[in-house]
């Protein structure tokens, strides 16, 4: 509801305006939008189509573009509180790609789920290829707000997993 009331108050040609301010010269934003803006029963979205000019004979190309999870939250070795969440997520993040032009697939990383023992938290990382496209998809839903003292260690190494994950990046390599 925050993110929804602060996409409200500022117009989207300015909020993708700025995201257009923060891109490379060899990335370009096409087509973009909001979905459900206004629909609070429905999922928050946002979409924009991307091209990209790369140059550089290997590519690390890191498919989370924005809203990734850099930090864990959760930093300190021990604690002695419980741990308080403002609100339930249901993060979703979806890419679809075309494989640059004139490259081929080094490495991509590999699909993984990791789910909280207690199954409060999880969070999906998939990765396809048809070797034309790449379809890459993830969600990190964690399903409750109040996590005991006991349960801080398995919740601090879940993200400390999550963040790793969302730091690997796709390798193109140019064909020769």
């Amino acid at each position: 509801m925050q993110k929804r009331a602060r996409l409200k108050r500022e117009k989207p040609a300015d909020f993708f305006g700025n995201l257009r301010k923060s891109m490379p010269e060899y990335r370009q934003m096409g087509a973009s939008g909001f979905d459900s803006l206004s629909v609070p029963e429905l999922p928050l979205s946002w979409h924009y189509d991307m091209s990209y000019h790369f140059t550089q004979k290997t590519i690390y190309f890191n498919p989370i573009l924005h809203e990734r999870m850099n930090n864990s939250p959760l930093s300190s070795p021990e604690r002695y509180y419980p741990v308080e969440m403002p609100y339930q997520v249901d993060n979703n993040y979806a890419l679809r790609m075309d494989i640059p032009s004139g490259y081929v697939v080094g490495q991509l990383p590999k699909s993984a789920r990791f789910t909280m023992e207690d199954s409060s938290c999880s969070f999906d990382y998939i990765v396809t290829t048809d070797g034309r496209s790449i379809e890459f998809h993830t969600r990190l839903q964690l399903k409750k707000t109040y996590y005991p003292v006991e349960q801080y260690q398995g919740l601090r190494n879940f993200f400390a997993l999550v963040v790793r994950k969302e730091k690997e990046p796709f390798i193109f390599k140019k064909a020769n």
